[in-house]
This record gives structure tokens, sequence and C-alpha cells, in this order.
């Protein structure tokens, strides 16, 4: 996980990832 992954992957992934989704790998993804 981490910035890259975040990249990678949309929203919902980014959750199942675990990634908190206001932090900046989350936000390059929306």
């Amino acid at each position: 996980m981490g910035h890259a992954g975040a990249i990678l992957v949309n929203e919902e992934n980014v959750k199942l990832a675990g990634a908190d989704p206001r932090g900046d790998g989350a936000a390059i993804g929306y």
C-alpha cells in the first residue's frame, strides 16, 4: 500500500486496502 498503491486503485479499492480516503494517495485517485 502507500501512495503508489492508492494511485493505482479506485476509491472503493482504496477503502478495501485500508488506505485513508483523505490521504495523499487517495486524493490523487479522486
